[in-house]
């Protein structure tokens, strides 16, 4: 089983050698990146966060979606969850 940075690192080189534009002005801008598992089922989660200044391009980045869980899959050597996370703006606040 891979440790989440290794996973994260792999994920990153791939999307910038086969999705450089996709990694250069979406990925790149993410706020966050993490890998954990569920405590439950075990399962590997991926979030990237993306602050909530940046709809658009968290929109972009469910365009790839299938792209990026094959990625993820591949990195971690098993099947892994993707979540995109958005934070809401509440009267101009996060």
């Amino acid at each position: 089983m891979e440790k989440p940075d290794d996973i994260i690192r792999t994920v990153w080189t791939e999307a910038r050698r086969h999705l450089p534009f996709f990694y250069g002005t979406v990925l790149a801008q993410a706020e966050s990146v993490s890998f954990d598992r569920d405590d439950i089922t075990g399962l590997g989660i991926f979030v990237i966060t993306f602050s909530s200044d940046h709809q658009v391009l968290a929109e972009e980045c469910q365009r790839n979606v299938r792209w990026l869980n094959d990625a993820l899959s591949r990195g971690a050597g098993e099947l892994v969850g993707l979540d995109i996370v958005i934070p809401r703006k509440i009267h101009g606040r996060v």
